[in-house]
């Protein structure tokens, strides 16, 4: 306990600080096994801040601290709790920021796709313990699916900034959307048109792993017990069709590397997945005979 006091004493005579006074050290004090656990009040005054870091160029800011805390704090079973007042505020902050794209200079895809991440917590908490009004969710899934669309930036991981990957953390937040009670059956066609208009606008080969992102999300459409086997079919007879020429330009060839690493990918998963569902099996038997077809 004596090595903790002064770490203890650090917490304390910072946390009145402003959030430009307050250096890596006080937020690093926050992380690790050995963290003193905020009071709700300083989780409610902190929780602006750290929803402000997402858009910072400092990677360990972003994402190891910023994001890190965020999921911590926002768990089902965090001690304290995040309040649902605080739990919608930060909702509107992030639908708000995704809803800028494509607008901005080269760092405000940062803002916007850790928003987007940031935004799959909340609706992952609800799928664990509801809160989420239908009328929440709907501008949710509306912001993601717009998002997923028109952002420019494709990148991954930046040899500057880290990790961007604005497009596999929209699949992340799809793939919770996805396993909503409030996804509508119209809402599983919004969702696979959407991914299948990123595919078709792709210039870049996905290499950090938003292939499988992206099946996962997928595999959540195809796992519920409301899934429509209808619109499925038909998104793989147009998505999931190798382009005439395809690999005849540097662009078609990129596109189709990409079309096949989902679809594989979507097999895969398919494939392993543990789960004997009727909407499983329906699933697995419409991507292997289309993928012997094409």
């Amino acid at each position: 306990m004596t090595a903790l006091r002064p770490l203890l004493l650090f917490f304390l005579t910072t946390l009145g600080a402003t959030a430009q006074e307050r250096d890596k050290a006080f937020w690093r004090a926050l992380l690790g096994a050995d963290a003193r656990r905020p009071t709700a009040d300083e989780v409610v005054q902190l929780l602006p801040e750290l929803s402000g870091m997402l858009g910072s160029r400092d990677s360990e800011l972003r994402d190891d601290i910023a994001y890190t805390l965020l999921a911590q704090w926002l768990h089902k079973d965090a001690d304290p709790p995040v309040p649902i007042a605080q739990q919608r505020q930060l909702l509107a902050q992030w639908t708000s920021a995704i809803g800028e794209a494509p607008r901005g200079g080269p760092d405000a895809v940062l803002r916007r796709s850790f928003s987007t991440l940031s935004l799959a917590l909340l609706v992952a908490l609800d799928n664990q313990d509801p809160w989420l009004e239908r009328a929440e969710f709907d501008r949710i899934l509306a912001s993601a699916i717009d998002y997923l669309t028109v952002e420019l930036d494709p990148r991954g991981l930046d040899a500057e900034v880290g990790w961007v990957h604005a497009l596999a953390h929209t699949a992340d937040l799809l793939k919770f959307c996805a396993r909503s009670r409030h996804l509508s059956p119209a809402d599983q066609g919004a969702i696979l048109t959407a991914i299948g208009q990123r595919l078709t606008k792709s210039t870049t080969p996905w290499v950090f792993g938003e292939d499988e992102r992206l099946a996962r999300a997928v595999l959540s459409l195809v796992a519920r017990d409301d899934f429509d086997e209808r619109v499925f079919a038909e998104w793989l007879r147009t998505y999931g069709t190798p382009e005439r020429n395809g690999w005849a330009t540097i662009e078609g060839a990129m596109r189709e590397h990409d079309r096949r690493h989902l679809f594989t990918t979507l097999h895969a998963l398919l494939t392993v997945d543990p789960r004997d569902s009727a909407s499983l099996q329906k699933g697995r038997a419409l991507v292997a005979a289309h993928l012997k077809g094409a």
